[in-house]
């Protein structure tokens, strides 16, 4: 059966492209099921769009249109099933895969004619079928590669109101300009014959496209160096609190030494009662400024020090098995960065302990196979889930959430270090590797 180049576009091509670009996209987005359930679900969508197609097939003028926007809607509706993304997350990402879709098949229409059109052996529905897939494979693949780069905590930010207006009007736009041809009505855009609309529709689209590619790369700049302003301000808070720290504990070690010294001379007082029970009163009182860690590393020793003060405040237990002198070839403020924010991500993680007995953290730095191996550990109550190798966050404000973690991260990766992260069995640990230069 030979094909009518000239005419519509076979709605399963459609269909096929409007499927692929959902699959695409759905990559931005935070997935509502597992792994295997979401192949799943994408592969089952692949028939309803098409059966879709085909009984929305034959019509022409308004009633196309509205049927070819309607294929819009039920992508909307799958990708809004699929993800566990805001509502304008969604219209941002189904909005461009909208797009996408309609360039995708509209070149391949384009390339499919022209070589079909000397070539009576093209004109048949499988030949088409595997041009179309070759054709499909390529553009996908390329606008998989081109948005790669944006796979990652900064394109699944939440996408704000006016951004997914914006994306979607601008669909609207352009799908409005290149349907012009084919809706009978006179205009500088429809062209004077099948093969100037081709042209017109195809290079409107990649008009369309290459506007959300660029716009989208601007807003994930914008959202990028915002993230990194914030993490570098976290950074510096997180610098000065070990700086403020060291000030009080030199403090506390001075009054330290000057109690002893006064202990010393209550103790050849007379009235033993009231001395003694003066005695245990203040040493009861300055028990906590015993927590003093000696590892090796002055920077650690305070970091410890100051954090094991507020351990002792909120009845938590902290044990230390640490080399300190593995960290001197490291920066002060790395070295607050790491173990400052993962004790203080520990700390808050076992505060939500009621058991007193299960509030433990356990540090462990010692050099292992010319690697120095950190390792914080902490129990948790609850279900800690996973995105993207780092913990989701239980709080409110989630769009600059794990700022800690991304900058031990960042941080140990200049030094050609890895981190790992294993939440399981109620035992939260943080893993990390640094090659010893």
């Amino acid at each position: 059966m030979n094909i009518n180049l000239y005419g519509n576009i076979p709605r399963i091509c459609t269909a096929i492209s409007d499927w692929a670009a959902c699959v695409l996209f759905l990559q931005h987005m935070k997935h509502r099921f597992e792994l295997k359930w979401h192949i799943v679900l994408c592969a089952l969508f692949l028939p309803v769009i098409v059966a879709y197609m085909h009984f929305t097939d034959g019509y022409h003028g308004a009633l196309f249109n509205i049927f070819m926007l309607g294929s819009a809607v039920l992508m909307l509706i799958y990708m809004r099933f699929m993800s566990d993304s805001s509502i304008y997350n969604i219209f941002y990402y189904c909005s461009r895969a909208f797009l996408l879709a309609g360039f995708a098949v509209s070149l391949f229409w384009q390339v499919y004619s022209f070589v079909a059109a000397g070539n009576k052996s093209l004109k048949t529905y499988p030949a088409m079928y595997m041009i179309m897939v070759i054709h499909y494979i390529v553009i996908f693949t390329i606008f998989y590669v081109i948005d790669k780069g944006n796979y990652d905590e900064a394109s699944l930010v939440n996408i704000k109101p006016m951004e997914a207006f914006i994306s979607v009007f601008l669909a609207y736009l352009i799908y409005f300009i290149s349907s012009i041809g084919y809706s009978g009505i006179e205009s500088p855009f429809g062209g004077s014959s099948q093969v100037d609309r081709f042209n017109i529709r195809t290079f409107v689209y990649l008009a369309g496209v290459a506007m959300q590619t660029a716009y989208h790369y601007q807003q994930r700049e914008y959202y990028a160096e915002k993230q990194s302003m914030e993490m570098r301000s976290m950074l510096r808070m997180q610098y000065n609190n070990y700086q403020a720290s060291k000030e009080s504990i030199e403090i506390v070690n001075q009054k330290y030494h000057d109690l002893k010294h006064q202990i010393a001379v209550l103790r050849a007082q007379s009235d033993p009662d009231k001395r003694n029970a003066y005695l245990d009163s203040m040493e009861e009182e300055i028990k906590s400024y015993e927590a003093q860690n000696k590892t090796g590393n002055e920077v650690l020793d305070i970091i410890l020090t100051s954090k094991a003060l507020v351990c002792q405040r909120e009845k938590i237990q902290m044990s230390v098995v640490a080399d300190g002198k593995l960290l001197n070839m490291m920066d002060e403020i790395d070295i607050s960065t790491i173990f400052g924010n993962s004790i203080d991500n520990a700390i808050e993680s076992v505060q939500k302990i009621e058991d007193i007995n299960k509030r433990i953290i356990q540090i462990k730095l010692s050099l292992q196979k010319g690697f120095v191996h950190i390792i914080i550990g902490n129990c948790y109550e609850g279900d800690i889930q996973m995105s993207g190798g780092l913990p989701k966050t239980t709080k409110k404000n989630k769009e600059y959430h794990g700022f800690g973690v991304k900058g031990i991260r960042q941080t140990v990766k200049k030094y050609d270090g890895s981190t790992t992260i294993k939440a399981e069995n109620g035992w939260f640990e943080l893993r990390i590797l640094i090659p010893l230069k």
